[in-house]
């Protein structure tokens, strides 16, 4: 008999609470055990160890190392395997020194006609399960979230393209990629000049309308806004190569379609960089944000160019993307004299596209 916990405290834990005191009896003072931290109380791959019900502490349950729920003072480990008599998939260790009832798996069989005890294991399963599917659906929802942001950027075609092959758009890889980066000349001076904040609101964001329609439609997807800037990417891998040209002739049609829009009665001017090179692909940030990005020299070099715009053209490529455009493409563009770029030790040249008024 079972004499090291009160009759109260038995009476309190949710799976022997409704069971008579005769099946009590079945309980004995060698049952009572405790675990030091990091001690494992079932381990993975057994079937039908023990039940334990924990009277203090908390354990954790970890699969293939990873922490996937804990349980605290109340709570069953174990009871599955009696129910479906496979071995057990995870790991229970407890975290801190903990206090249990081990009912060892002949004890479970004699409680097991009483129906008291089967309806309370079904019901702890059951909770088990509805709070494994809560999980579940939390995770979803955030992946959904995460697509749904990421499909925002990418278009339609290629937000279709990934759906159709499965890919793990977030998946941490390197990629060679063609960036473009795109700022307003004189944007943040005009906005001083602005009484009403909802007016530059207004202008940005039907200027970014446009700006994103126009890249989509070129086979690009768009990384991020910086401001008033955007950085544009072409190619995913796994997906079909989109020519190289594309990104260029977007540009074109970027600077073209900028001077539709004013703030004020200024009308926007758009500068661009282009470049070509490997970058890493993937989510970063935080547990509490993460986003989809590139990031890599080649960005950084789209950016110098991006700066570049203001003296030398309205669009400014690097030797790297010019490379492999097609020669009628090519033809568009003039060469620069060698300029010096922050970051790159020896002067390179440039090749610039003026849009004529």
């Amino acid at each position: 008999m079972l004499t090291i916990v009160p009759a109260a405290e038995l009476h309190a834990l949710p799976l022997l609470a409704a069971l008579p005191e005769e099946a009590l009896v079945l309980l004995d003072d060698a049952m009572w055990c405790r675990f030091a931290p990091g001690e494992v109380l079932i381990p993975v791959g057994e079937t039908k160890t023990n039940i334990f019900v924990l009277l203090k502490g908390t354990v954790a349950i970890n699969l293939k190392g990873i922490r996937i729920a804990s349980r605290r003072k109340g709570e069953v480990v174990g009871e599955q395997s009696f129910i479906d008599h496979l071995p057990h998939s995870a790991e229970v260790r407890a975290d801190e020194h903990v206090t249990a009832l081990r009912l060892p798996p002949q004890t479970v069989e004699q409680l097991k006609q009483y129906p008291e005890f089967v309806d309370s294991m079904l019901r702890t399963l059951s909770g088990k399960l509805r709070e494994a599917t809560g999980d579940r659906w939390e995770r979803y929802a955030e992946h959904e979230r995460l697509f749904g942001e990421f499909a925002a950027h990418v278009g339609p075609l290629v937000r279709d393209a990934l759906l159709r092959t499965g890919s793990k758009y977030g998946e941490p890889r390197h990629a060679g990629v063609v960036v473009l980066y795109s700022d307003l000349r004189g944007f943040t001076k005009m906005t001083a000049q602005i009484a009403d904040p909802n007016d530059v609101a207004a202008t940005l964001t039907a200027y970014f309308d446009d700006m994103v329609e126009i890249v989509h439609r070129h086979g690009g997807w768009v990384d991020k806004y910086v401001g008033d800037a955007i950085m544009a990417v072409w190619n995913f891998p796994g997906l079909s190569e989109v020519s190289a040209d594309s990104a260029l002739r977007a540009a074109m049609q970027m600077v073209r379609a900028s001077p539709r829009h004013t703030l004020g009665c200024a009308p926007l001017r758009t500068g661009i960089g282009i470049n070509r090179g490997v970058v890493f692909m993937g989510n970063v940030g935080s547990e509490r944000k993460r986003q989809f990005t590139v990031i890599g020299d080649a960005v950084n070099r789209a950016s110098r160019f991006e700066q570049k715009s203001k003296t030398l053209g309205d669009i400014v490529c690097g030797p790297d993307y010019v490379t492999t455009l097609d020669e009628a493409t090519k033809a568009l563009l003039t060469p620069s004299d060698p300029q010096e770029i922050a970051g790159i030790e020896e002067k390179i040249v440039l090749y610039t596209y003026m849009e004529k008024n």
